[in-house]
């Protein structure tokens, strides 16, 4: 019995040790290639090409490095994104040795707008102070209508027989 758990124990170690012999990292640095700058706070995602749950995730620092630790031999998809610029990918092997990628260049992404075109509409009716202000446009009368056509269509406002108008809150 304790023989056992101490080969368990044992072999739990070494494998432990292996695994950390055998972790790979990645880095490299993003920049403009325009103004040189570095890419700060840029996302960069290193997915596994056989397994694409194995998903490793950082963002770079304030020089535009990144990097990736404790990574097993494999191949990769490593992608980066950041507002502005177009989405970079490249597929890189993990082997034995560490690897830099050393600086990589993330083009700006030129992407033109279409025309905007501002579209406002005056509301039918609006409240200015104890004014109630009526846009008659709104409310659809046959062409040869009369003033008190119109006003019989105001939503709120009455016109009895003999022409009176009175609205309802007044009523």
């Amino acid at each position: 019995m304790i023989f056992t758990i101490k080969f368990r124990l044992l072999a739990t170690i070494s494998i432990l040790c292996s695994v950390g012999a055998n972790a790979q990292s990645l880095k490299g640095r993003l920049v403009d290639p325009n103004s040189s700058k570095p890419l700060r706070r840029a996302s960069v995602i290193l997915t596994g090409l056989k397994d694409s749950t194995a998903r490793f995730n950082t963002i770079s620092d304030s020089s535009g490095r990144f990097e990736f630790r404790n990574l097993y031999s494999d191949s990769f998809l490593l992608r980066v994104s950041f507002v502005g610029y177009d989405e970079f990918k490249q597929i890189v092997g993990i082997n034995s040795e560490a690897l830099d990628l050393g600086t990589l260049f993330i083009p700006r992404s030129i992407k033109q707008l279409g025309e905007v075109v501002v579209v406002s509409k005056i509301p039918p009716v609006q409240q200015k102070g104890d004014t109630v202000e009526y846009n008659a446009s709104h409310f659809k009368v046959n062409p040869d209508a009369t003033a008190e056509d119109m006003v019989k269509k105001l939503p709120g406002v009455t016109v009895d027989r003999q022409g009176t108008v009175t609205d309802e809150e007044n009523r």
